[in-house]
């Protein structure tokens, strides 16, 4: 499955088709780093779409048409990835306070997972990048 992940992402003109059939067949519980974005929420004066989950199904999409402009198959593939794990740490600080949802840090705090999972991919040479 790794492999279709990555070709999915990669190689799709709308990544997220693939993504919400991981959702819907149950197939993205493979991938846990991913599917705690499903029931993490934010604040919807940010984001209307809903969840970290949709935010990032939008964000592939959008990226998947931007990622045209750069020469560089490798740094396409580096740019899907960040695109698709951006918000990777949003699970481990989302908390509702002063009537809005927050995710302070989430950028650092994700690390681990991001980390986690690039391994689960194949990926793990990336490490040396981030």
């Amino acid at each position: 499955m790794n492999q279709e992940l990555k070709n999915n992402l990669f190689y799709s003109e709308k990544p997220s088709d693939y993504f919400l059939y991981l959702q819907k067949s149950g197939r993205i519980s493979y991938y846990p780093e991913l599917s705690h974005l499903i029931i993490t929420p934010q604040d919807p004066a940010w984001h209307p779409e809903g969840s970290v989950w949709h935010h990032t199904l939008l964000v592939i999409d959008v990226a998947a048409q931007l990622k045209k402009s750069i020469d560089s198959q490798f740094e396409q593939h580096i740019y899907m990835l960040s695109a698709l794990t951006h918000d990777i740490g949003k699970p481990y600080t989302t908390f509702f306070a002063d009537g809005r949802w927050r995710s302070p840090g989430h950028d650092s705090i994700g690390l681990p997972a991001l980390f986690s999972f690039l391994k689960r991919i194949g990926s793990p040479d990336l490490f040396d990048m981030i």
